[in-house]
């Protein structure tokens, strides 16, 4: 059984989830190839069992956390950053500069309950 999740920001696309095998992995990511105006691909696929009910319900709360730390700084575009959270690990898209991704990064980071933050920003 496999679960993946691919959200597209300005052509830039980030595949997360899981799947038993990387074979699995590599078809998905060749399907996204296809997908038109694609001009990047971030594959961020685990291999193992998809998420249960109640991680994913713990994902949407701690994305809402993230978000919500984002949008009380002053320091970063909140607005143009997309959260995605998958088995606590947060990944952020968007069009920010340097120092912004930066910030936005460092404020992810220390959200209670994340164990990762990827970047997978377009840095202006």
């Amino acid at each position: 059984e496999t679960n993946l999740q691919v959200d597209i920001y300005n052509g830039v696309a980030l595949v997360t989830g899981q799947a038993p095998d990387s074979g699995l992995i590599s078809q998905a990511i060749a399907q996204v190839k296809e997908v038109e105006h694609v001009r990047k691909i971030h594959n961020q696929v685990r291999v193992g069992k998809p998420l249960g009910a109640s991680s994913q319900a713990y994902d949407i709360w701690l994305a809402n956390k993230v978000r919500a730390k984002l949008l009380t700084s002053e320091n970063v575009p909140a607005m143009q950053i997309r959260v995605v959270v998958q088995n606590a690990e947060v990944f952020l898209m968007g069009r920010v500069n340097n120092q912004e991704a930066t910030y936005a990064v460092d404020i992810a980071r220390n959200v209670d309950g994340v164990t990762r933050v990827v970047r997978a920003f377009e840095i202006l």
